[in-house]
């Protein structure tokens, strides 16, 4: 069975309206494509075709490619509604397709929707109908999930019982990134999956990354070594496309590489982030209280006075 790329960019930035909204990135390398039948990506919350966004104009672009891959140098050849990527750190070159066209997922992707599940199925049997893929054997695909869902989702807000006591206010919140955990996936579609002869996806490598404002405190529960950089502002302002504020951000990189032939089977990562805010209501809730201690001050003196004075 062969194993899979898988790449997870959390993007937890501040917008040019000055509002935080993440949105997430997957980017998906498979080797030997053809040996597989169809994959299916399950995502935790609902989302619209509409909020799906195809980022192969962005990846076909040499430098972007270069970040995205991390190499010196990537070769890039587009032709009809493909591009050939190649890097001399790759086995084989990468066919890259598009995920939509003309704002319409690609015949080949069907997106589904069960309760609070989003499903997308990718169905290489009608992929290498087109013969012009005939002569690649590795295949890259790579969209973003932009949806308000994704905050209600993968973020959990914490609050501390004593919140109004600390000398600044933070705002924590915990995300939970799980891959090919079986016990969390709802227990009909697990059943559908074995009847169906399914297999969970295996893994060569995972990498995580969670970028956010360097004053954010980003740290990971349990065991697992992560990299940290500052993220290369005006290299990745063209694949924000210039949306996005990223002067002071900062790069939190989680990775894990298969160490024998049968791969990565599952992948679980509980992250914590913490951002100083402030919140207006407690702000004047605060000032109103030292007013009317104030005021509630200088009668009791006033009455001191009148009593002790008179």
């Amino acid at each position: 069975m062969p194993q899979l790329e898988f790449h997870i960019n959390l993007w937890n930035l501040k917008g040019n309206n000055k509002s935080t909204s993440p949105f997430v990135d997957f980017g998906i390398s498979i080797s030997d494509f053809r040996k597989i039948k169809s994959l299916d990506i399950l995502l935790p919350f609902r989302i619209n075709d509409s909020e799906i966004i195809d980022l192969y104009e962005l990846v076909k672009t040499p430098d972007i490619a270069r970040l995205i891959f991390n190499e010196v140098e990537c070769e890039i050849s587009s032709k009809d509604r493909y591009t050939i990527i190649e890097s001399d750190n790759f086995d084989k070159p990468k066919l890259l397709v598009n995920v939509k066209k003309d704002g319409e997922l690609e015949s080949f992707i069907s997106h589904s929707i069960d309760n609070e599940l989003s499903s997308f199925t990718m169905d290489f049997e009608e992929l290498i109908k087109d013969e012009k893929f005939s002569e690649y054997d590795d295949l890259y695909i790579r969209f973003r999930v932009n949806s308000g869902s994704i905050k209600k989702s993968l973020f959990c807000p914490v609050r501390k019982k004593n919140w109004f006591l600390e000398s600044g206010f933070v705002e924590t919140q915990i995300v939970d990134i799980k891959i090919n955990q079986e016990r969390n996936l709802p227990h009909n579609i697990c059943k559908d999956y074995r009847l169906n002869k399914y297999k969970f996806a295996v893994f060569k490598k995972i990498h995580l990354l969670v970028m956010s404002n360097s004053s954010d405190d980003v740290d990971s529960f349990g065991t697992g070594i992560y990299e940290c950089r500052k993220l290369e502002e005006h290299d990745w302002d063209a694949y924000l496309e210039k949306n996005y504020d990223v002067t002071d951000v900062l790069a939190y990189h989680w990775k894990e590489k298969s160490k024998d032939e049968k791969g990565i089977l599952n992948f679980s990562k509980l992250i914590r982030i913490s951002t100083a805010s402030t919140n207006l209501k407690v702000i004047i809730t605060y000032v109103l209280v030292v007013i009317i201690l104030g005021a509630c001050g200088s009668g009791l003196l006033e009455l001191i006075k009148c009593i002790f004075f008179k």
